[in-house]
């Protein structure tokens, strides 16, 4: 994963977040948890001690502190904050494959 993918993601995920209308996330119990599509779902912590995430059929984890995470198909494909991470770099659960469902899922949720 290349230095400026990282924040690729953090953007797509954020542009998501924004027009979902999702704010103060630091508010929530947990982290946030969205099913971008069939195939990925992502979550993201604004809380200062790591949150345990279980998203619906996926693998459960400790998401640290202001961070990122995505699941292909219920594996954990991603995890990443501002700084750093790493992403799945398979031949369907990568970073472009990602970022196309959080585009489309972006256009969805403008036009619906």
């Amino acid at each position: 994963m290349g230095d400026r993918s990282v924040p690729l993601v953090v953007a797509k995920v954020v542009e998501l977040m924004e027009t979902l209308g999702v704010s103060g996330i630091n508010r929530l119990p947990g982290a946030w948890i969205y099913r971008v599509d069939n195939h990925w779902t992502i979550a993201a912590s604004g809380h200062r001690q790591p949150v345990k995430v279980e998203p619906e059929g996926c693998v459960t984890i400790d998401l640290d502190p202001f961070t990122f995470a995505a699941w292909w198909n219920g594996w954990l494909a991603m995890v990443l904050d501002l700084r750093e991470g790493w992403i799945a770099a398979g031949e369907l659960a990568n970073e472009e494959t990602l970022i196309e469902a959080l585009d489309a899922a972006i256009v969805e949720a403008k036009e619906g």
